[in-house]
């Protein structure tokens, strides 16, 4: 009789705590690209970019991938970037890919090298949020950053600013 009471307790406690608990992990594809600069070896704040991004939504349980970074020497001003109809070629190709592997969202780090030596951070960082379903632009977080500060500092505030556009999430 005593098995029998604690087999009905856990069973109470599994059906009133655990499977109420809403499943809110989602699918997350990312795109770092350099806009302004050749095709040349990734730079490493776009490496340093790549990394904030995959770390903070894996933190937060979502499921992420990344496709390779992808350098533009167009200017961030010559093309859209909030409607997937007219991405670049190379920023559809990869928009494409993430809808076709099944994922919810896709975020377009967009780092702004336009007149900047190697070497150098980007002017400015656009993340933008798209709802892939949808083909839906759900808004953008910019992040500008200092031009001095330690690595461990800037990678803190990197992260201060991705985890802004964890709340535009929407299922």
């Amino acid at each position: 009789m005593a098995g029998r009471r604690a087999e009905r307790f856990w069973l109470f406690l599994f059906f009133s705590f655990v499977l109420p608990l809403p499943l809110k992990a989602a699918t997350v594809s990312f795109l770092v690209l350099e806009a302004g600069r050749d095709a040349v070896a990734a730079d490493s704040h776009s490496l340093l970019w790549e990394g904030s991004l995959l770390d903070v939504f894996f933190e937060e349980g979502h499921i992420v991938s990344n496709a390779p970074i992808q350098s533009l020497s167009s200017p961030v001003g010559s093309f859209s970037m909030t409607n997937p109809a007219q991405f670049p070629r190379e920023v559809l190709r990869e928009y494409n890919a993430a809808r076709s592997g099944g994922s919810d969202f896709f975020i377009l780090a967009l780092l702004d090298y336009q007149g900047t030596i190697e070497g150098e951070r980007p002017k400015s960082v656009a993340l933008r949020l798209f709802k892939i379903a949808a083909n839906e632009f759900l808004g953008e977080t910019r992040y500008t950053g200092g031009a001095s500060g330690s690595r461990p500092d800037e990678t803190a505030a990197m992260k201060n600013t991705i985890k802004n556009l964890l709340s535009r999430l929407k299922n």
